[in-house]
């Protein structure tokens, strides 16, 4: 995808996405954990992920968040004309440049990208492609719930893989644009994390057995019941006992 960058007394620049990899490019092992990289990386010049965001944390170093900014994208014979502030210019751009970096780390989430279109919120897409992680991310293995621990670990997964964008653009950045882009990442993980928690509860609740919960309820209203007896029995006697 091209796109053209118009900005109120900055100089007009054009950046053209990465394309995104074939599905085969994710056969290069494990994505990089733990400030160790990934094969690719180490084979390579360095992260993929940190190449491919590098020119759209430059171009956005001088934007001010809230500033307008005209953005003119082309994808084959498609065009769309959006103004869009400086930063969600710079989120769209740098979410742009992860789709194809070729990180295995995102490569995983390929699939996401799909709706990713010349207009699409890219907010929404960003949490829809963290919510693939998530599941994609489960510590307890396949076929298994995703439990309370899974989602923190993999949300924080996501986010250990947005420490470096973040620091490159604190690094660069003399406005806020890029950096508040960044930060709204991280942001959005932990919102798509929240909602993949309470939708996993809502299906527990639903899937909970009626009878088991009549029989809970039944159970309850009998110990009810019973104590109410309990204490009239108790009554009664302190009453013949006076």
């Amino acid at each position: 995808m091209e796109c053209s960058v118009t900005i109120q007394g900055l100089p007009h620049f054009n950046y053209v996405s990465p394309a995104p990899h074939p599905d085969d490019a994710c056969a290069c092992g494990p994505p990089c954990r733990s400030s160790i990289p990934c094969r690719l990386a180490s084979q390579g010049d360095g992260c993929l992920l940190l190449a491919a965001v590098g020119p759209v944390i430059e171009a956005f170093s001088l934007v001010v968040s809230y500033e307008q900014v005209l953005l003119v994208l082309r994808e084959g014979r498609d065009k769309a004309v959006l103004e869009e502030t400086g930063q969600r210019a710079a989120f769209r751009l740098l979410l742009l440049a992860m789709r194809g970096s070729g990180c295995p780390f995102f490569e995983q989430t390929l699939a996401a990208w799909n709706g990713l279109g010349l207009d699409t919120d890219s907010y929404a897409t960003f949490q829809r492609m963290v919510r693939r992680l998530t599941f994609a991310q489960r510590a307890d293995g396949a076929g298994k719930r995703l439990s309370a621990v899974s989602l923190a670990r993999s949300g924080h997964d996501i986010e250990a893989h947005l420490d470096p964008i973040l620091d490159m653009a604190r690094r660069r950045c003399r406005q806020d644009a890029a950096l508040n882009a960044v930060i709204l990442m991280y942001s959005c993980t932990r919102l798509a994390v929240e909602e993949t928690r309470e939708r996993l509860a809502l299906r527990a609740s639903a899937a909970f057995p009626k009878k088991q919960l009549c029989f809970l309820q039944t159970k309850t209203r009998n110990s009810y019941a019973d104590a109410r007896k309990a204490l009239a029995s108790r009554a009664e006697r302190d009453t013949s006992a006076a």
